[in-house]
């Protein structure tokens, strides 16, 4: 296993380090900081995109437009359609229940948390992918105010 050191700008480290207080997996946080504070604040030489021959086919409407560069739209719409099989197949399905039964054979590289009764969970895989696919969806009727279950209306 190779290791790197990042040199981290000290308003970048305190921002990981407020983040991590909140229980966030430490490593997919640190990424996401740091590729936005990339983004943000230096400017990068355009990388050449590999030829790729596509059929003209868009991603679904569904998916999120900010999800993290480093994923493909097909890895990130594969995760979304089996937490979308999850909540059909279940009829119903809370944040928790479809982080502990679809996130560990879908996780796209985030650590998986342990799901422990009554502790907060708070990781990017659920708020910058899955909720906002799931948002997004069409087949999925979303909580409202005070509710916790996502169903399946399709």
């Amino acid at each position: 296993m190779k290791r790197w050191t990042i040199s981290v700008p000290d308003d970048v480290a305190e921002e990981v380090m407020a983040e991590i207080s909140y229980g966030d997996s430490r490593s997919e946080w640190i990424v996401d900081a740091i590729e936005a504070k990339l983004q943000g604040d230096i400017e990068t030489q355009p990388v050449k995109e590999p030829d790729i021959q596509t059929d003209n086919v868009s991603a679904p409407s569904w998916i999120p437009e900010d999800v993290p560069k480093r994923f493909s739209e097909e890895e990130v719409a594969e995760v979304i359609e089996a937490a979308v099989r999850y909540i059909q197949e279940q009829k119903k399905a809370t944040m928790r229940e479809i982080v502990r039964d679809v996130m560990p054979q879908n996780s796209l590289g985030y650590d998986v948390p342990q799901v422990e009764q009554g502790k907060r969970i708070r990781i990017a895989w659920w708020r910058k992918i899955v909720r906002p696919g799931l948002v997004n969806h069409p087949d999925i009727r979303t909580p409202g105010p005070s509710e916790s279950y996502y169903y399946w209306s399709g």
